[in-house]
């Protein structure tokens, strides 16, 4: 089930066996399948710990609907096959800056109009925003050479006067600020899709062995007012290669 959920945390995987099954001590198990697993241990480690400082206003708004204030980022390029053709796709972020709720569409290319297209299908699909914060272009946490020199040639003026058209306001994040975010073609949108929602699964509150204690609060309930969906990756190669 761990591995099925995405090496997911330990609320996450509790709330997850709690829909099926009831486990004696089972926070205690939980802790060891995820203190054992190679995958959790080698992804958990920090090089260092940043002493933060204290979170802006937008993430302090409770009353306000999710994503009405959204943190943004770019990441990638991804190789999918387009016919005989090998093609660059990337991704974009969007997340709730209260909730941590988030949203992941696909950019065809790294050209301020396929940006921009995907921040009108994140407002059709979301609603109204009133504050979008973005990487600074070369502030961007990435490796990819590619994806700063696309960024850096994005005319932030434009993507302000388009958002302000919707009453939105368009910010960037100062340089090194990190505590300002937080945080086939076809198959690649699929994923994207899976990814979003196993993030946006991740329990914000904590689970107990209490036979009483509620189902704990997720994004995905903020979001839908419905449970999150049952697990549905898979770990096994079987499957995934060629169209299958």
């Amino acid at each position: 089930m761990h591995e099925s959920c995405g090496h997911c945390g330990q609320n996450n995987l509790m709330t997850q066996l709690r829909t099926n099954y009831w486990i004696v001590l089972g926070n205690a198990i939980v802790k060891t399948v995820i203190r054992e697993c190679l995958v959790c241990r080698r992804l958990s480690r920090h090089p260092v710990v940043q002493v933060m400082a204290e979170l802006p206003s937008d993430q302090l708004c409770p009353d306000e609907p999710p994503f009405t204030n959204t943190g943004s980022d770019c990441f990638g390029p991804f190789l999918v096959k387009q016919g005989r053709s090998t093609v660059k796709r990337w991704g974009a972020i969007f997340t709730c800056l209260t909730s941590r709720a988030v949203h992941l569409e696909v950019i065809d290319t790294m050209e301020q109009d396929s940006f921009v297209n995907a921040i009108r299908r994140f407002v059709a699909r979301r609603g109204p925003i009133k504050r979008m914060w973005s990487g600074n272009g070369t502030n961007i946490v990435t490796m990819e050479r590619e994806l700063r020199e696309a960024l850096q040639c994005f005319n932030e003026g434009e993507i302000r006067d388009i958002l302000s058209i919707r009453g939105a306001e368009w910010n960037f994040h100062p340089p090194h600020a990190s505590h300002f975010s937080g945080t086939t073609d076809e198959t690649l949108c699929t994923l994207f899709c899976e990814v979003e929602a196993v993030v946006n699964s991740q329990p914000l509150t904590k689970i107990n062995d209490n036979l009483n204690c509620p189902a704990p609060l997720t994004p995905n309930m903020i979001l839908t007012f419905k449970g999150s969906p049952d697990p549905f990756t898979s770990t096994c190669k079987k499957g995934m290669y060629v169209k299958r």
